[in-house]
Formats: C-alpha cells, sequence, structure tokens
C-alpha cells in the first residue's frame, strides 16, 4: 500500500532565472526614461512590471536595479575614451564627437548593479527559509 503525504508547504517559492531576467529586463527599458527611446521602452517596461506583479513574482523586483544599471555602464563604456574630443579616421573621412566623462556614469551602473545584486542575493529563498 502507497501512502501519499500531502507535500509540505513551501514558505517561499523559487525565484526561477526567467523571473530575475524579466526584472532585470523590465529595469533596463525603464531607464530609458532618460532618452528618446523611453517613449517606446519605458511602457514596455511597465507593462513587464504589470505582468511580474499580477503573477506574484514581485519578489525579484531588485533584480530591475542590475537592469536600470546596464543602461548607465553602457553609457559609460561608449565615453570611455573621453572627456573631451575623440577623432576617428579612415582613408577618406574624419569625425570627431565630443564625449562625456565616463566615471559619473560607470558609478552610478555599478552602484545600482551592485545593490541589485545584493538585494537579490540577500531576499533569496534560501535566505529567507533560513531566517525562520
Amino acid at each position: 500500500m502507497v501512502s501519499h503525504a500531502p507535500a509540505a508547504p513551501q514558505t517561499t517559492a523559487a525565484r526561477p532565472g526567467w523571473v530575475l531576467g524579466l526584472w532585470a529586463l523590465a529595469g533596463l527599458c525603464l531607464s530609458f526614461v532618460v532618452s528618446v527611446l523611453g517613449v517606446f521602452l519605458v511602457p514596455v517596461g511597465l507593462a513587464l512590471v504589470v505582468v511580474l506583479v499580477v503573477r506574484r513574482r514581485a519578489s525579484g523586483w531588485p533584480a530591475a536595479l542590475v537592469g536600470a544599471g546596464l543602461l548607465p555602464l553602457w553609457v559609460a563604456w561608449e565615453n570611455r575614451a573621453g572627456p573631451g574630443e575623440a577623432c576617428t579616421s579612415t582613408a577618406t573621412s574624419q569625425s570627431c564627437a565630443e564625449l562625456f566623462s565616463p566615471w559619473p556614469w560607470a558609478a552610478v551602473g555599478l552602484v545600482l548593479v551592485v545593490l541589485g545584486v545584493t538585494l537579490v542575493v540577500r531576499t533569496g529563498p534560501a535566505r529567507r527559509d533560513r531566517a525562520a
């Protein structure tokens, strides 16, 4: 005779990687509020947030900080030769661009990413189980 014991109730739901990825994508989309592309991407980010909250996947929200930190890190990378004017030459043309200092962008991006990763790790299911 096989006894089927009821499954033990889970105190916390595990956060699959795709949930954290969607939160990071939402954060990235929302970070474009500072850009003209925000007209298209901010509504996508807001829709993702609504879907994740309605589907009870809100525990992964700190990953949105990681996504939001990616845009300033990208701006820092694109301005890595700055501050000042940077020129590039080819055989047929020369172009110059005024670049920002990458350091403030890198600092903001790193703070957001480190804070997001720290909060994801500290609020993870394993951490909450140990506290109980």
